[in-house]
């Protein structure tokens, strides 16, 4: 059988062979779970069952066999059979590759790593890898990314005008004080012009 609980904000997909082993399982829930335990279903069907059902919320998925709760899983769980059996895929390899890595996936697209190399560095396609990072870690992406574009913007670097001695908060402070271009104050800086107005500058 494949059955559904709730501890907490979670929801656990397992199998067992038999009620009993059921039974033997929730009872261990019950002393190492810190949350009540709430049956939600139970169901016919063995092992791949339970994988499908794990595969096809796998957007929910928070570790193993664990999801986060949502109502569209108890949905599912009471009325297993009005869901078309055709839209839970099979897993397949990749599928198998990113469930088993996913908290290190997670961890290092935090860090900063791109889908791409993640994609290369366990040889799947990289659309794929996409649709198993949550929403909010998306959106935290997007904000690190944007925090970073803005400390790697040489534009905002602090900078200090050579020939006058002025050190100014960023380029575009020292811009907009001596009415030079911006961009010719970073290439300065980086060293790809020798001076612009008859003024030298470098990064702080």
């Amino acid at each position: 059988m494949v059955y559904f609980i709730k501890a907490g904000d979670y929801i656990k997909v397992g199998y067992s062979r038999d009620e009993k082993s059921f039974k033997a399982r929730l009872s261990s829930y019950h002393t190492s779970c810190p949350f009540e335990i709430e049956i939600i279903s139970k169901i016919d069907g063995g092992v791949d069952l339970e994988k499908d059902v794990l595969n096809h919320f796998i957007k929910f998925h928070y570790k193993n066999e664990w999801l986060k709760y949502d109502e569209s899983i108890v949905d599912f769980a009471k009325n297993p059979y009005l869901l078309d059996k055709a839209i839970i895929k099979k897993p397949n390899k990749s599928h198998k590759i990113i469930t088993d890595n996913l908290n290190y996936i997670i961890n290092k697209y935090k860090e900063g790593y791109s889908l791409k190399l993640l994609a290369e560095e366990f040889n799947i396609n990289r659309a794929r890898l996409t649709k198993y990072i949550p929403e909010e870690v998306k959106r935290k992406k997007n904000g690190w990314f944007s925090l970073r574009k803005r400390e790697t913007n040489p534009k905002n670097k602090p900078v200090i005008c050579i020939t006058t001695g002025e050190r100014f908060i960023s380029v575009k402070d020292a811009s907009r004080k001596l009415g030079v271009s911006s961009s010719d104050i970073c290439r300065v800086c980086l060293g790809t012009r020798n001076h612009t107005h008859n003024l030298k500058f470098k990064y702080d």
